[in-house]
């Protein structure tokens, strides 16, 4: 594992990270990156378990408190989950059952169990455009993240291969999420759309309802869509249940700032012409032969 510092010709742009084995990781990612990929690589599931795995910024604590209160059968907020990629997997280990939990990581690094179908999976992807946008304000609302800098050096990041979240940038997550899906039809997985999930905001519900084997009663689940608009979910996470001593590296409060606006196309309030069309041109590059669901303009 080496530590990783990269800037700009003035030193006022700057991102560090961890990289092992030419992955780029968090630099809260604990230890020697080694010994977290190797125990969770070999975490044990069970077949309650629920392993939630998304690239960040893409409606994780969305679907998470969706999912919590499905299985619980309350309206509880959950808050935020137990994040695998950079807690002590201990911590997973002795959850109550049923466990949710989430990962960031990419395909190739989640548990060999995930992969043999004993856990359910649900994995969400959005838009890389809307990704990169609540990625910038996310980071720059945070201390100790590893960035500083403007959007357009942000961005440069953001599609370069060093970025850092998931062990692998968006577009090879995508890549290897796409093939090891393909590649083990044994999973018991459910794919989720951020952007359908906006559309049809009851229909996703029932989806999880199916998936998650829960009782479907249509008053509850309609109580559901109602406790997780962003604005009830922003209202929570501002009260003391979004607080955790987990956190406090990177924001003093211990509420990580998790909800901003959560629409659909907000990257166009961001975007230049300039940078839209240098966005596409890598986009076009790197993901040739991929094609994905999600609208992107």
């Amino acid at each position: 594992m080496e530590f990783v510092e990269v800037s700009d010709e003035f030193q006022t742009n700057k991102y560090s990270f961890k990289r092992y084995k030419g992955r780029p990781f968090h630099k809260t990612t604990p230890g020697n990156v080694r010994d977290q990929l190797q125990r969770f690589s070999e975490f044990q599931c069970r077949a309650d378990d629920v392993l939630l795995c998304t690239f960040p910024k893409s409606g994780t604590h969305w679907v998470y408190n969706t999912v919590q209160m499905l299985r619980s059968g309350t309206l509880k907020y959950s808050g935020t989950p137990r994040v695998a990629d950079a807690e002590d997997l201990k911590l997973i280990e002795q959850m109550e059952t049923p466990r949710t939990f989430l990962t960031h990581f990419t395909f190739p690094l989640i548990p060999n169990d995930a992969k043999r179908g004993i856990p359910k999976v649900i994995f969400v992807s959005r838009n890389p455009k809307d990704v990169l946008v609540s990625a910038f304000h996310y980071i720059d609302n945070m201390c100790n993240t590893g960035f500083e800098g403007d959007f357009n050096f942000f961005m440069k990041f953001f599609l370069s291969e060093e970025f850092y979240v998931s062990g692998a940038s968006w577009f090879t997550y995508m890549k290897e999420w796409s093939d090891g899906l393909r590649q083990h039809p044994e999973m018991r997985v459910l794919s989720l759309i951020y952007e359908d999930f906006k559309k049809d905001t009851y229909g996703t519900i029932e989806k999880l309802a199916d998936f998650l084997e829960v009782k479907k009663d249509a008053t509850f689940l309609r109580e559901v869509e109602k406790n997780i608009t962003l604005e009830h979910l922003k209202e929570c996470h501002a009260k003391i249940t979004g607080e955790s001593d987990r956190w406090s590296m990177v924001d003093k409060s211990g509420r990580v700032p998790i909800y901003r606006k959560g629409k659909v196309g907000d990257w166009k309030n961001m975007f230049t012409v300039a940078q839209n069309e240098h966005f596409n041109a890598v986009y076009l590059e790197k993901m040739a032969g991929y094609e994905f669901a999600f609208e992107y303009e």
